[in-house]
């Protein structure tokens, strides 16, 4: 693409509006509950949402490379690696100097990504890692940090995302420059992309709040399984833990509203009162296990 075109299609992508993980991310779950709810009952869909899919990840992964250049070293450095053939002239040497267009974004659009081989050969380069390990290899933070539990991974399988990804990208070349006489993909071959992508990661204020909820409710529960199982096991001390538990309730309602005072008003407070709930209920819970393993009393 001749720079003076790449210019041109870089401000008008911006302009648009288009690019933001998150955004792509919310592409694809009104995709999904589109499908789970009518689509797949319309067969030409099936040969259309596999190119929207594709669609939606090209945005991403430019949004990314550029986010990832410009946030500077050590991306930029090897963003040299990419090998990209690119092609100054003033116009575009000017808009740069001028910030109107990044270097993240000129390199976003340089590189092929019509072929998830290219994409990946991309990301590979810019964290100098295999991007599918590097990525198998991230767990939720607040989870493991915070609240102590295992350092599982977001993406529990990454053999089948990949092979969902490589047959995506083949599916979508196909419908794009091919009038296949046969379907090239199939109902269940669709449900599969969408699930490997599709997640249950909340994005949405609400919804950081309904998940969070969510963990809460399910920690005190499991703490009250506990207190259940001392009482059964250990007769009048159980209702002793009773009368304490009701104490120790009043100051976990108190400290969570304590941690949760600086969005006070605020559409993030639920979320902050129920994930300091959560972390107090599931010491709590790890503490009375331990008191249960050592023989109680």
């Amino acid at each position: 693409m001749a720079s003076q075109d790449t210019l041109r299609y870089i401000q008008q992508v911006t302009s648009r509006g288009m690019g933001h993980p998150s955004l792509s991310k919310a592409e694809i779950d009104r995709l999904s509950d589109a499908w789970e709810g009518s689509l797949k009952d319309q067969p030409l869909a099936a040969q259309l949402v596999p190119a929207r899919i594709v669609t939606v990840l090209e945005v991403f992964f430019r949004d990314w490379v550029e986010r990832l250049i410009d946030h500077g070293p050590p991306y930029l450095e090897r963003a040299a690696a990419l090998k990209l053939d690119l092609k100054f002239d003033y116009a575009l040497a000017n808009n740069l100097r001028g910030g109107i267009v990044t270097l993240g974004q000129l390199v976003a659009h340089t590189i092929p990504t019509s072929r998830l081989e290219s994409i990946k050969a991309a990301f590979d380069t810019l964290v100098a890692d295999d991007i599918f390990v590097r990525v198998s290899q991230v767990s939720k933070r607040w989870d493991v940090e915070v609240l102590g539990k295992s350092p599982d991974p977001i993406i529990p399988n990454m053999d089948q995302l990949k092979r969902d990804l490589f047959k995506l990208f083949e599916v979508r070349h196909i419908l794009v420059h091919e009038l296949p006489k046969e379907p090239a993909a199939s109902l269940e071959d669709v449900s599969s992309f969408l699930r490997s992508l599709h997640g249950k990661f909340p994005l949405t204020q609400r919804a950081m709040n309904a998940a969070a909820a969510e963990g809460n409710e399910v920690a005190l529960e499991e703490l009250s399984n506990v207190c259940s199982e001392i009482a059964k096991q250990y007769g009048s001390y159980g209702s002793e833990l009773a009368a304490v538990q009701e104490t120790w309730d009043q100051f976990r309602n108190a400290d969570a509203e304590w941690r949760s005072r600086e969005a006070h008003g605020g559409s993030m407070q639920p979320m902050l009162y129920s994930m300091a709930s959560e972390g107090l209920a599931r010491a709590r819970t790890k503490e009375l296990k331990e008191w249960l393993a050592k023989g109680g009393l």
